[in-house]
């Protein structure tokens, strides 16, 4: 009877201890008190907000220069300067590392990446040129803010339209140096058409050189497929068991597959072939001249 009285206070304590939350909320109700983690008074407990939370912000000469800053032109030194004097603040009023320091420095950022977005339109109308630090800062914070800031959304996408047209130019030429296949080329064709009329890409239709490489890649695709059928007629009239060779590639068949590497290498391979098949043809007749003489 007693290990039975035993047992049963053990498992009483321990369903108590399990559920002692749920038993002290029925007891005595949902906690008040400031739930939000950045006030000064957050309660990890709390879990009504009973409208407590009290912040410390900045002064209003610091605030003043967030704003000036935000109204000013992209220079990545001032941010750091303004960064560096929020810290020095709450190391003076004994809150480094502080709830409020957080608020503070985020909200400096939140100006910072209008100030991004705004230089990343300037670096657009100029054509990108001598833009590379911005794009490392404008992927730095896109990196960590991407999903609560639309302004660095919105740099990041002028850069990434930037690096698609750079990145197309690099897919078209090494899809050049393959053997035509027609999914393939259907594959790349439509995704370079689809770019070529979004938003992101007709907001660069100023810049020449970035459209240039859109144009010329659909028109090297174009030209590709019509490449693969003036091959076919190039294999036929150079196969190696026709009757009387020719003893060497015609030049104009150089020029049309000189821009396609694997068209290119197989003319060269021919020629070489041809050129190997007469000098063997006629060291042949030289050394029958020779038997025919002794």
């Amino acid at each position: 009877m007693k290990n039975k009285i035993v047992l049963v206070v053990i498992a009483v304590a321990v369903l108590g201890f399990m559920f002692q939350s749920q038993i002290i909320k029925c007891i005595i109700g949902d906690i008040e008190g400031c739930i939000e983690p950045l006030a000064d008074n957050y309660n990890s407990e709390a879990r009504v907000n009973d409208g407590s939370c009290i912040y410390n912000p900045l002064p209003d000469a610091l605030k003043d220069e967030i704003n000036t800053l935000k109204a000013s032109d992209w220079n990545k030194n001032d941010y750091i300067i303004l960064r560096d004097k929020i810290d020095i603040h709450f190391k003076s009023i004994s809150k480094a590392g502080s709830q409020q320091q957080i608020i503070s420095l985020n909200n400096l950022d939140m100006a910072y990446m209008v100030v991004l977005e705004k230089a990343t339109d300037k670096a657009i109308l100029n054509c990108f040129k001598s833009s590379s630090e911005l794009k490392k800062e404008v992927q730095k914070f896109n990196k960590r803010f991407k999903n609560e800031n639309t302004a660095i959304k919105t740099a990041q996408y002028g850069f990434n339209s930037h690096s698609q047209i750079y990145g197309y130019k690099t897919k078209v030429k090494k899809l050049l140096e393959k053997r035509f296949v027609q999914a393939d080329f259907d594959a790349l064709k439509a995704k370079i058409n689809k770019f070529s009329k979004n938003e992101r890409f007709l907001q660069l239709k100023h810049c020449k050189k970035l459209t240039n490489i859109i144009s010329d890649g659909i028109s090297r695709l174009d030209k590709y497929e019509i490449i693969d059928k003036r091959y076919n007629k190039f294999e036929d009239d150079y196969k190696p068991n026709v009757w009387g060779g020719k003893d060497q590639v015609a030049k104009k068949y150089f020029n049309i597959f000189k821009d396609y590497k694997w068209y290119y290498n197989k003319v060269i391979e021919t020629d070489e072939r041809l050129k190997k098949a007469k000098k063997d043809r006629d060291n042949k007749r030289i050394r029958k001249k020779k038997i025919r003489t002794k």
